[in-house]
């Protein structure tokens, strides 16, 4: 989750698949 955060700090929506893709 933090990756997502770091990665993607502005855009919130594209945060959520990566998360689900970390998760998957």
């Amino acid at each position: 989750m933090a990756l997502a955060v770091v990665v993607l700090p502005d855009p919130p929506i594209p945060q959520i698949p990566i998360k689900e893709t970390l998760l998957a």
